[in-house]
């Protein structure tokens, strides 16, 4: 019997990326192409960014959702990996008039981003429902999926996320720099990282701030900057190259991920893997795979600027939380989370 023939649904891939799933996606097919035979197939043109905020989910977005479940999959397939709502249309089309297998990917959830039961989060529960099983990035996704969703325990798999892990010197050098990376969207709470960057920087002169990212809060932010008296002391890049991303990892002292509710982060783990300690709050899910990460309740600005002064002030513990965490994304591989997703398919074609 030869390898299982997949056909992967995505919505973006590299070079062409606006934000962790188009870099998950792209990441998982790399490290799965030798395990299975697999064909990714993407919508034809430019999606934009289909998380940033602003986007007509009425309109455009929903339009070109439409149209990719209307483009024809040709091939011989043995099941449909798709990634998040924006392929479910298409998955569940292809799977009526072929017969196939879903598995359906969740990176995250609208209720995640919008809090809303719309449109939307209509189309992510006929996916779950439809799907012989369910990925979800970590626990905490897949807590949400059977809360929310009313989707059975028994019929979602946790995988999480992976990540390279580059050689990097030691961080004893780097200078006092907190770094965000992220949409500027509700859903990422970019107003809590300037709160907490104004009481930071009242007890440390030296600290510095950077919030990497685009999105509809980014002026509301800069003036809330302004209001809190350091619009001197953080600087916004806007959004950048994957290779300019990683050099501010890189240049970073601490990430900070004040998310009120994020399926994984990531960002977190791409830190982790260059030494970078993260302070994240209690709705993020990559705390589950970095025991190194501090981790403060969800809207906790006081508690969230303790934990990164902690971290500024002793540069030891950094350093040490740091290695800790680059030894950590040794266990959250690529590799590791195919060979788990390998084991799905293979679980889904057994009952078939």
């Amino acid at each position: 019997m030869g390898l299982p023939k997949v056909l992967m649904l995505g919505w973006e891939y590299p070079p062409k990326i606006t934000g962790g799933l188009g870099v998950a996606c792209a990441a998982l097919a790399g490290a799965l192409r030798d395990k299975v035979d697999l064909t990714v197939r993407l919508p034809d043109g430019d999606t934009g960014d289909a998380y940033g905020g602003g986007r007509d989910y009425e309109g455009d977005l929903l339009r070109q959702v439409q149209a990719f479940a209307g483009t024809g999959h040709d091939g011989d397939f043995d099941l449909i990996h798709a990634h998040d709502w924006l392929t479910v249309p298409a998955a569940m089309e292809l799977a009526r008039k072929r017969g196939l297998p879903i598995v359906l990917h969740l990176h995250s959830l609208e209720l995640d981003r919008s809090e809303q039961r719309n449109r939307i989060f209509l189309i992510e529960r006929a996916g779950m429902r439809a799907a012989e099983r369910v990925i979800a990035v970590s626990r905490y996704t897949a807590a949400r999926c059977e809360r929310y969703y009313r989707i059975p325990a028994h019929k979602i798999a946790v995988v999480p996320n992976g990540v390279g892990t580059p050689p990097r010197p030691g961080t004893a050098g780097r200078r006092c720099k907190v770094l965000f990376v992220g949409r500027m969207t509700p859903q990422k709470a970019p107003q809590d990282f300037v709160r907490m960057a104004a009481l930071v920087a009242g007890g440390l002169p030296q600290a510095e701030f950077a919030m990497v990212g685009s999105g509809e809060l980014l002026e509301e932010v800069k003036r809330l900057a302004a209001d809190e008296g350091i619009a001197d002391r953080i600087r916004f890049p806007g959004f950048l190259s994957r290779s300019a991303v990683m050099a501010e990892l890189a240049d970073a002292s601490v990430l900070c991920l004040p998310s009120k509710s994020e399926p994984f982060g990531l960002v977190a783990l791409e830190a982790a893997a260059h030494g970078v300690p993260a302070v994240v709050t209690d709705h993020c899910g990559v705390a589950e795979v970095l025991s190194s990460a501090r981790v403060v309740p969800v809207g906790d600005v006081a508690a969230m600027a303790g934990a990164v002064s902690a971290l500024l002030r002793a540069p030891g513990l950094r350093d040490s939380l740091g290695n800790q965490a680059r030894d950590e994304t040794g266990r959250a591989s690529w590799q590791r989370a195919a060979e788990r997703v390998l084991a799905v398919y293979h679980e889904v074609l057994a009952t078939r």
